[in-house]
């Protein structure tokens, strides 16, 4: 009878330790992936197969159905405007919307649909700073989505990338390749005073 009870106790308690292991690696796995909420396969699917394109026969289109594959892959809630542009946005702290010629400064992550980066800039230390306006065409048009504090995800057609040039460096070679969908993981900080041009 020992036996048994003992038996019984240990197995709980591999039990436990087997999930407890599971929800760690679980929430490790969450801080790696974009932030989306968590819906069902049939919510998600509800959401998204409007966006497909049946029969694709342009490369907008193609290229429309390969972003929504992508977002159904990865389970990725989200919506996108008439340009094409796919996203997904976790609210700021400030109301204040972010406009054409804001400066800002960013913390991102830029990435191909096979999951490789190609750029990043997440060093807490240094945000990235630049001016809506001056920055691939995904970019301006998203940024104008969200306020500072915003979590931004942004899965850009090519033609609202770097198209059918592509990006090359010094050397000739291609740092992004032409007909590129690029997904970035942007967090807004915040934006940058800047003088009056009144004055």
């Amino acid at each position: 009878m020992k036996k048994i009870t003992y038996l019984l106790l240990l197995s709980c308690f591999l039990s436990c330790q087997q999930e407890q292991t599971e929800n760690n690696s679980t929430k490790e796995e969450t801080t790696d992936k974009a932030v989306a909420p968590t819906v069902s396969e049939d919510e998600l699917w509800l959401s998204l197969a409007p966006y497909m394109v049946p029969d694709a026969r342009t490369p907008e289109e193609k290229e429309q159905n390969r972003i929504i594959d992508y977002a159904l892959e990865k389970g990725l809630l989200g919506s996108m405007t008439a340009s094409g542009l796919f996203y997904h946005l976790s609210p700021g702290s400030d109301t204040a919307g972010i406009r054409w010629g804001d400066r800002l400064q960013v913390f991102y992550k830029g990435q191909f649909l096979d999951g490789e980066v190609f750029d990043a800039a997440q060093n807490e230390e240094k945000p990235f700073e630049f001016y809506v306006g001056n920055m691939i065409d995904g970019w301006n048009e998203g940024l104008q989505l969200a306020s500072p504090g915003s979590e931004l995800l942004l899965i850009i057609p090519s033609r609202l990338a770097y198209g059918k040039e592509g990006l090359k460096d010094k050397k000739d070679r291609y740092l992004i390749p032409p007909d590129e969908i690029l997904v970035f993981n942007i967090l807004i900080q915040e934006k940058v005073n800047q003088p009056d041009r009144n004055l």
